[in-house]
């Protein structure tokens, strides 16, 4: 019946890989590459419960994220020992499906004493992961819901660039309606909390951000959808500018898309136009800002051979800000990934990650990643992962003086599943 690829660029997080040490850069990925669904009838699936647990082992060799052009702050590195357990239970029937997936990792640093007034202790601890979904289908109208929770601390993108202890909670409603089989509406409501444990950030950062969101979809017959989408944002800072917090914003964003398979192997959804965002007034001050700038999201996904599959993800978008006193930032993301099933038992998987984001007030930021991981299976139930990533961070603006890191990462993980 075709496919339809749910790809929201503000979603953060699905914890559906094994892996607990690629800095979340695996399970977020996910959040645009697993949740291509079929529209439906869906297909029987009995209850099923699927269990996994291991260990890795890696090291950073910029534990701290020390600016690298500044000569007094010495690179520290350090080793990771991380215990993790997850488990996954999925059910569907024709009209029904539901599924719930919990991660839950322990970060130990070895050695924690870097210095009298830097140490690791407060980042030593638990992250937990949880993605549940439920999807109602029925002849002329669907409805779904997800709930994507996560409670972690490492850098994972420009947004999160830094190693801060963090909750971020994403509920996603979706759903359409069929006037006729050519035409749908489709309505999406997505509400974010973010939540720093620490100062400043938690001032400055936690907020609560609404997306609402109708679209009016024409389809072809040959599975092809064009759409346009009209939405709503609201950007709400938890705490008063008198704390410290940003000035709230609002605003709306209008795209052209289309959704489909160009080939069996192809894969596209693009979405195209523009957002204009406008702040409340700044603390004393009659002045606010605003901006009205392109707003896109294009994610692609090809099977190259039966071993071999790439996707490529663009997103430009804004979002909450705060590091400056700037109510929001836009932010532009790119990602390409490609995974190759070397042998019955190995894969390679590779990895590019180029951000940009810059205030309102003018803070320039850039994150980059890339890395490549190969696993074994040895037995059924049995694998192992070697891999590395390398990342650097900068951040600059005539506010602030320009940050700078580097790090190299090696990691090594068995994985036990059943």
């Amino acid at each position: 019946m075709g496919k339809i690829i749910a790809a929201v660029a503000v979603l953060l997080a699905v914890p559906l890989a094994a892996s607990a040490q690629d800095f979340g850069t695996e399970w977020l990925d996910r959040v645009v590459h697993e949740r291509e669904t079929d529209r439906g009838p869906l297909k029987q699936h009995a209850a099923e419960w699927t269990g996994s647990g291991g260990v890795d082992v890696f090291y950073d060799n910029n534990v701290l994220l020390r600016d690298t052009g500044n000569p007094a702050a010495k690179k520290v590195g350090d080793a990771v020992i991380v215990p993790f357990v997850g488990g996954r239970l999925y059910y569907s029937e024709p009209r029904f499906e539901a599924w719930a997936d919990l991660l839950l990792d322990y970060k130990n640093y070895f050695s924690k004493k870097y210095d009298t007034t830097n140490n690791l202790d407060h980042d030593s601890g638990f992250d937990e992961r949880f993605d549940g979904h439920v999807r109602y289908v029925d002849a002329r109208f669907t409805i779904s819901a997800d709930e994507l929770l996560r409670h972690d601390s490492d850098p994972t993108d420009v947004v999160f660039l830094n190693r801060e202890t963090r909750t971020i909670s994403d509920t996603h409603a979706h759903g359409t309606y069929d006037f006729t089989k050519s035409v749908t509406l489709e309505a999406d409501m997505i509400y974010e909390v973010v939540r720093y444990n620490d100062q400043p950030f938690s001032n400055e950062f936690d907020n609560e951000n609404w997306r609402l969101a109708g679209a009016l979809v024409y389809r072809q017959s040959n599975g092809y959808d064009w759409l346009v989408q009209y939405g709503y944002i609201d950007i709400f800072y938890h705490h008063s500018q008198v704390g410290g917090a940003p000035p709230d914003a609002t605003g709306y964003f209008v795209h052209a898309g289309f959704r489909g398979e160009l080939t069996q192997q192809l894969s596209v959804e693009a979405l195209v136009g523009w957002v204009h965002v406008e702040s409340d007034r700044f603390l004393g001050t009659p002045s606010h800002t605003g901006i009205t700038t392109a707003d896109l999201a294009i994610n692609v996904r090809y099977e190259v051979s039966q071993v071999v599959r790439a996707y490529a993800d663009l997103t430009r978008t804004v979002g909450f800000a705060g590091e400056d006193g700037s109510p929001f930032q836009t932010v532009t993301a790119f990602a390409l990934i490609a995974e190759w099933d070397a042998a019955e038992n190995f894969m390679l998987r590779g990895r590019v990650q180029w951000d940009h984001a810059e205030t309102a007030l003018g803070i320039a930021s850039d994150y980059r990643s890339y890395s490549i991981t190969g696993s074994y299976k040895f037995a059924e139930h049995f694998m192992a992962e070697l891999g590395g990533t390398y990342r650097n961070g900068e951040s600059r603006g005539a506010v602030v003086a320009t940050a700078r890191f580097n790090d190299a990462i090696g990691h090594l993980g068995v994985v036990l599943t059943y």
